[in-house]
Order: C-alpha cells, then sequence, then structure tokens
C-alpha cells in the first residue's frame, strides 16, 4: 500500500468514526450496559491527557483547545455515545495519567499511551491503534570516539546506561519503567522534557536517548539540523503498542472501543502520521 492510499484508508477511517448521530436526544437507546450506560447519563465522556504536547497525536490549538488526531478520535467515541466531551488535561506524565484512569477520576485516556504489563494491573486497555519502535538517537560525536553502533536489542540499549552520561530518557514514561524493570542497577540520566533531553544530546552531553519512534522523529522535524549531529536508531523488533486506556471498572467501555475502532478500520502508521496533519474537522 501506498504512501497515498494508505492517508486516503485512514482519513476514511477517521471521518467514519466522527461522522455519527447528533448529541444526545430523546430517541437515544442507552446501553444495557451500566458501565456505558453511565457515560450516556452523565451525558460526557471524561478523557485524559498530558499535560505536555506530542504532535501529531496531541497538540495545543491555536484556540487553546487540545487538538491532533488522538483528540480527532476521542471526538468520534465520544460522538458514538451522543455525549460531549471532557478533558482533563493536569498529569505531567504518564504514568500520572494512568493513575488516574485507575482511580476512575476519568472514563478513557489518550494521549499516545504505552501498554505495558505493569499498566495493564491497574486499568484495562484497548486493542492498540497505532504500534511504533523503540528508538534511540544516538549523538554521532561521541559514538564515533567510542566506537558506538546503533543498538539492535533493547538489552543493547539498556548497556548504554552503564557508560558515563550514556543514556537518557524523559521522567514518568514507560521506557523509564522499562529500564528499570530490566535491570535494577540500570542508572539512567533522567529529563523533565524531551527538550531537556534533545539539548544534552546536541550539545554532546549525552550519548544516546531513548523513545517512541514517533518522539524521536517529530524531534528530527523540529530540528532538520539535528540529522548532522544526530542518528536515529530502530531498535531491532522491539514494539511498543499505543492503546486508550480505559477505568478498571469499565469491561465493556473496552470491549466497545475496540469494536469501534476495528469496524473503522483505524491503524495508524508513525511513518505516516506526520503526513495526516492535526486539523480534522468534524
Amino acid at each position: 500500500m501506498n504512501a497515498r492510499s494508505w492517508r486516503i484508508r485512514v482519513m476514511g477511517a477517521l471521518l467514519a468514526l466522527a461522522v455519527l448521530p447528533p448529541v444526545l436526544s430523546a430517541t437515544t437507546v442507552l446501553s444495557s450496559f451500566p458501565d456505558i450506560r453511565q457515560v450516556q447519563e452523565r451525558g460526557a465522556l471524561r478523557v485524559g491527557l498530558v499535560a505536555k504536547e506530542i504532535p501529531p497525536l496531541l497538540v495545543t490549538g491555536s484556540d487553546g483547545e487540545p487538538s491532533g488526531i488522538e483528540i480527532a478520535m476521542a471526538n468520534g467515541l465520544a460522538r458514538r455515545l451522543d455525549v460531549r466531551l471532557e478533558f482533563v488535561r493536569t498529569a505531567a506524565t504518564h504514568d500520572e495519567l494512568v493513575a488516574q484512569v485507575a482511580a476512575g477520576e476519568v472514563d478513557v485516556a489518550v494521549s499516545s499511551v504505552t501498554r505495558t504489563v505493569e499498566r495493564a494491573k491497574m486499568v484495562r486497555f484497548s486493542r492498540p491503534y497505532l504500534t511504533q519502535s523503540v528508538a534511540v538517537a544516538l549523538n554521532r560525536v561521541r559514538a564515533l570516539r567510542d566506537n558506538i553502533a546503533c543498538p539492535n536489542t533493547p538489552a543493547d540499549a539498556a548497556a548504554l546506561a552503564a557508560r558515563p552520561d550514556g543514556l537518557g530518557i524523559t521522567r514518568g514514561g514507560a521506557y523509564e519503567q522499562a529500564l528499570r524493570n530490566q535491570d535494577s542497577k540500570i542508572n539512567p540520566v533522567v529529563f523533565d522534557t524531551g527538550k531537556d533531553l534533545y539539548h544534552a544530546l546536541e550539545t554532546d552531553g549525552l550519548l544516546a536517548g531513548l523513545g517512541g519512534e514517533i518522539e524521536l522523529r517529530q524531534l528530527f522535524a523540529e530540528h532538520p539540523a539535528a540529522r548532522i549531529k544526530l542518528k536515529l536508531c530502530l531498535v531491532g523488533e522491539q514494539r511498543d503498542q499505543i492503546a486508550v486506556a480505559v477505568r478498571p471498572d469499565a469491561p465493556n467501555l473496552t470491549a466497545w472501543i475496540d469494536v469501534v475502532l476495528d469496524n473503522v478500520g483505524l491503524q495508524l502508521k508513525p511513518s505516516g502520521i506526520f503526513t495526516l496533519g492535526t486539523d480534522w474537522s468534524f
């Protein structure tokens, strides 16, 4: 499938997700499942978001409101339930966001949430709607000096953390958790923001940065000159599954979201989402 046909297919899926009946009316049939009916009777789907930007999946629009591909998806889910959207965008990290879902403070969460074994103990997950590679941004100067090649496995990437200022990650995300689960002695350099991590890489203060393929491709898109100094490495066959996190007491809402995603055929590709744009109108 070429890039144009894939883009048309994804656009069709998003439109199918969004072109739905108007907001709750007298003719609306309430679900027989209590967790779905609760959302309908409340009249709002509460959606948790991280406070940071994750372009093009989650950005802040010119009107100050959340926008992006994942917001378009949330909009389609709410409209299919005939309810409005209520956004809660207070979580500084993905771990905080998952905790909000687990506590029932929101019904669902979208924000490039990685489906992990640890998080699945706390919340339910839809089927993945995006699968990306684990990636490493490698500082070419330091890699050449230390004879370091692109890591092929998660273990190779983790081994970089054994070097002084070897491996950087952002705080409170799935990658920090995965590294520490692999080896409790691993000591990566933790940054509060991706911007701080990029600065350390660009100024030779860091050998490598670990993250999702989308996050690092966006970094290269925002800083074209970075390709001179940095190299993007995709780590072997390791895959990062992005899904909707759903509160733990809502099994039927989770199953319903799976049916919607399957019916509209929404399956995003990291290499193609940057051509979709974020200005979807529904």
